[in-house]
């Protein structure tokens, strides 16, 4: 079975929690986080009803709990960084 994106997932450092710092995955499942200083940090991701689980007795889709990871990511001076999450 092939892996799902995650699209319109949510994204974000943790030293810039701020609402305008945090990125939304796209179609492909890709994200971008801009002028980032260089720094370790955790990058965490989550999506809310992520795999639908049925229908509820009023007709609208029910979805399973939401879906949160994070990992340490560390970014150089004038670098970029790549973190890849798989939501099980």
């Amino acid at each position: 079975m092939g892996r799902l994106l995650i699209v319109a997932a949510m994204v974000a450092l943790s030293a810039l929690a701020a609402d305008e710092e945090i990125a939304v995955t796209d179609d492909t499942g890709a994200f971008r986080i801009a002028d980032v200083p260089p720094q370790t940090d955790r990058v965490t991701v989550w999506h809310e009803g992520y795999r639908p689980r049925g229908v509820g007795k009023d007709g609208r889709p029910l979805y399973d709990e939401p879906r949160t990871i994070t990992k340490q990511v560390t970014i150089a001076p004038r670098g970029a960084a790549t973190v890849q999450f798989e939501l099980k």
